[in-house]
């Protein structure tokens, strides 16, 4: 299997059962952030899940191709099928959203 097929598998994968990766958390939660143990993790991560629950479909998966595949907006957009400035606006929205999360910012400053 190429990389492409395992791109499409994962990207329909992702889409058909609106899968949202915990590797955004990376982009959400402050570096210096210490996790002191499992427990305030499995928090953390809950808060962030219900963060991109909240995020259109078309939004959670250009960023978990983004930032999870780290594919580039051209390739997203070709494995979408929708223009290069379409992945874009779609990841920045998402972003802003995510930055504005009141849920989201109470971590950070907790």
């Amino acid at each position: 299997m190429g990389r492409e097929d395992e791109v499409a598998e994962f990207s329909s994968f992702v889409a058909n059962n609106q899968t949202k990766m915990v590797r955004l958390a990376e982009l959400l939660i402050p570096e210096e952030r210490v996790i002191s143990d499992a427990s305030t993790a499995v928090v953390e991560r809950e808060i962030v899940l219900r963060a991109l629950a909240r995020l259109t479909s078309r939004e959670r998966l250009v960023l978990v191709l983004r930032f999870y595949l780290d594919l580039s907006e051209l390739e997203i957009a070709a494995q979408l099928k929708i223009a290069p400035g379409t992945v874009k606006s779609a990841a920045s929205r998402a972003l802003g959203k995510l930055r504005c999360d009141a849920e989201l910012l109470a971590e950070r400053v907790s």
